[in-house]
C-alpha cells in the first residue's frame, strides 16, 4: 500500500469504517492469522516505516494515525499496517491512547 492510499483510510476517521476498508484491500486482522499472530511487534517496528498524520474525528473525542512497516525480518513479502486510535480530552488538552490494531497482508506469489 502506498502512504496516500493510507491517509485516505485514515481520514475516514472511524475504527469500523478503517477495519472494514482495510479487509476490502486484502488486509486481516494480524492477532487472528494464524501465521502472524504471534509475530513480535519489535521485529515489525524495526522495519521500514511510513506514517501518515494524526487525523481527528468530527466530534473531536479520537484521533487516528497509520503507519505501514515493509521489509520486516522474518515476515518475506508481508506488509504490516498499524493503526493508532487515541483518546482526546479537551479539558486537559492532550491526547491518550486508546486502541492499537495491526493488520497483515502477503504479496501473491
Amino acid at each position: 500500500m502506498k502512504i496516500e492510499q493510507l491517509e485516505q483510510v485514515v481520514a475516514l476517521v472511524n475504527k469500523r469504517t478503517i477495519v472494514q476498508e482495510l479487509k476490502k484491500l486484502g488486509y486481516c486482522d494480524a492477532g487472528i492469522n494464524k501465521k502472524y499472530k504471534n509475530f513480535p511487534i519489535p521485529a515489525i517496528l524495526k522495519g521500514s516505516e511510513q506514517e501518515t498524520k494524526w487525523r481527528e474525528d468530527a466530534n473531536g473525542k479520537y484521533e487516528y494515525k497509520g503507519s505501514i512497516y515493509t521489509n520486516v525480518e522474518g515476515a518475506d513479502g508481508a506488509e504490516f499496517i498499524a493503526v493508532s486510535v487515541n483518546k482526546i480530552d479537551k479539558k486537559k488538552d492532550m491526547s491518550t491512547p486508546y486502541a492499537l490494531m495491526w493488520f497483515v497482508k502477503e504479496e501473491k506469489k
